[in-house]
């Protein structure tokens, strides 16, 4: 796939789907290649991210990486509005007022949320951890059922959806996807959520732009 930008990614990663899906959205694929990188031995994007984590956008020209999905999430919405063509004029994020601040307000829910579902994860991977104790484990799970509550109580849009909405659907997705054995129910026990996420994902960038394993 060519294109002058390379975004650095695992199919596993929440953060990397939000940004897959945006450049989809956004009319960017003709201009942005991803490369799906192992983080934890990639010598490539240590030097261009002292982190070490996706996603991370290369740019042409020598300009610095950019890093954290939502930097880059502004940087995509700048590049979409840069472009000529009218049907690119798209954008995530609201300009102004209190339709950006839900946007905005809505990714810090689902991407403090989908962190702690990845530690989750990461606790049922290696139980000898000295970060997986009950009561962090409890803290853990809390904090993603009560943001999936707090999901179920939005005025979620899947029609003229923005990037509050974009991550309502991959919080969910992701605990479905990553966690099961938590028992995060939230198909069930949500079913505001629940019809919401099924029409987003029924949508061409979220089909073609699905989690996989490795």
């Amino acid at each position: 796939m060519p294109g002058s930008f390379l975004l650095c990614i695992t199919s596993t990663s929440p953060f990397a789907r939000k940004c897959r899906i945006a450049i989809s959205f956004l009319n960017l694929s003709s201009q942005i290649s991803w490369l799906k990188i192992n983080p934890w031995k990639s010598s490539t994007l240590r030097t261009s991210n002292p982190l070490c984590k996706v996603p991370t956008l290369l740019r042409p020209d020598g300009k610095p990486a950019l890093y954290d999905s939502g930097v880059i999430i502004e940087y995509l919405d700048f590049l979409s509005q840069s472009q000529t063509s009218r049907e690119s004029k798209r954008m995530l994020i609201p300009p102004s007022g209190e339709a950006r601040w839900r946007a905005l307000r809505l990714q810090a829910l689902c991407d403090d949320a989908c962190s702690a579902a990845g530690r989750l994860y990461a606790a049922s991977q290696n139980p000898s951890s000295l970060d997986v104790s009950q009561s962090s484990k409890d803290r853990l799970n809390t904090a993603v059922q009560f943001s999936l509550d707090a999901l179920e109580k939005e005025d979620l849009n899947s029609e003229d959806w923005d990037l509050g909405d974009l991550c309502a659907v991959i919080l969910p997705s992701y605990c479905e996807f990553r966690v099961p054995h938590a028992h995060i129910n939230w198909r069930d026990t949500r079913p505001k959520l629940a019809k919401f996420v099924y029409e987003m994902e029924a949508k061409e960038e979220f089909r073609t732009n699905r989690f996989s394993h490795e």
